[in-house]
Parts: C-alpha cells; structure tokens; sequence
C-alpha cells in the first residue's frame, strides 16, 4: 500500500532542481518530525516513516540538530508523506503542517521575530525566518503597507504542499502577532505554471 504511494507521487517530487544539495536545514526536518508525532503518535510514525525511502528513515532515525545541513529532497519528501498520512492527501491542507511550525513546532525561535501587536514589522521579517530552514531560494517581502504585504517566494523544490504550508506559516505569523481576518490570495502560483508563487496578504 505505501509503496503504491511512493510510486503515485514519483513525478511531483522530483520537479523543480533535483540535485543532492544538503540545504534544507534541521529545523525544517525537526517540526515536521514533531507534527508527525504530534498528529499520529507513535503508531502514525511509524506509518509516516514507511512512506519513505529506508535512507531517509536511516536519516531521521539518526541525530538532527537545528543547523545541520539535509538534502531538499529529503524535506519535500517529509511533506508529501506528511499530507498523504495525516491531511487526505490533500495538499491545500499542508498549510496546517505551516501553522503548526511557528504556533507550536518553532515557537521558541520564532519569538525572535514575532512582534507582538506589529504584524507589519513581524512580516517583514519573513525572509529572516526562511533562511532558518533553507540555505537556497529565497523570500522577498515588498509592497509593505501597515495591512498589507506581497511575497515572491522561489525556491527549486517549490510545488502545490510545499506552497500551501509556507501560506500557513505566514497566517499564523500574522495571527501571532495580534493581526485579525488575514486572508491570502495566490496572484502567482507554480501549480497554475508560474516560476515562483507571490502572495498577497491582507488584514486588519
């Protein structure tokens, strides 16, 4: 069954640069680790651990510290197993996986960004927070207004979860911050073709 899985979803991980560069960070690996168990227990990790390669599941098993580097791929693939076991297999809900990192997974890190009652100044500081994760691509913040934001994310390993999560991560960073009614709108977006997604956030 879970190797049907892997199989199904062979062509979607590997879009995007599919080179062996270790820059995904241990902080991404460690919240989705925590999301897992966190969700599924120790039964759901197991299951979540399946649907990877035994070289990842050797790697995950082994020790992970924040500022180790990991392959993107590893991390991509963290995400697609994370929404085929936990979320429906539906990857609009991989932005509960992108909430759960800075409500719950990074809390403490993200204290360094978040400014409480300033969701202007905290979204500022989004590409601050990407590069606790990444080491490529990048994340840039502009047309910054005091109820609104625009964000060009690229990234090579960029698809729709991937998409979905970081949107997460970047309402609950707004919501964090004392921000009410934040909405998002994809004015760009890789799986409708485009090279990068923008985002437009809005709120009150």
């Amino acid at each position: 069954m879970h190797g049907t899985t892997l199989d199904k979803h062979s062509a979607r991980r590997s879009s995007g640069n599919n080179d062996a560069t270790r820059s995904a960070k241990g902080t991404g690996i460690i919240a989705g680790i925590a999301f897992v168990k966190k969700r599924g227990g120790p039964q759901g990790y197991e299951r979540f651990l399946q649907r990877l390669t035994q070289q990842e599941r050797t790697i995950l098993e082994g020790l992970i510290t924040p500022m180790m580097q990991f392959d993107e791929a590893l991390l991509q693939h963290m995400v697609h197993a994370i929404v085929d076991e936990f979320l429906d297999g539906n990857p609009e809900r991989s932005a509960e996986l992108g909430r759960f990192i800075i409500e719950d997974g990074l809390s403490s890190m993200y204290r360094m960004f978040r400014k409480m009652g300033d969701p202007t100044k905290t979204i500022a500081g989004a590409g601050r927070i990407w590069q606790l994760y990444h080491s490529v691509g990048s994340l840039q913040v502009y047309d910054l207004e005091p109820k609104s934001a625009r964000i060009r994310l690229t990234y090579p390993y960029l698809d729709l979860p991937f998409c979905r999560m970081t949107a997460g991560m970047f309402i609950a960073s707004l919501e964090q911050s004392s921000a009410q009614t934040v909405r998002i709108a994809h004015e760009k977006c890789v799986a409708k073709g485009d090279r990068y997604c923008q985002y437009h956030l809005t709120w009150k």
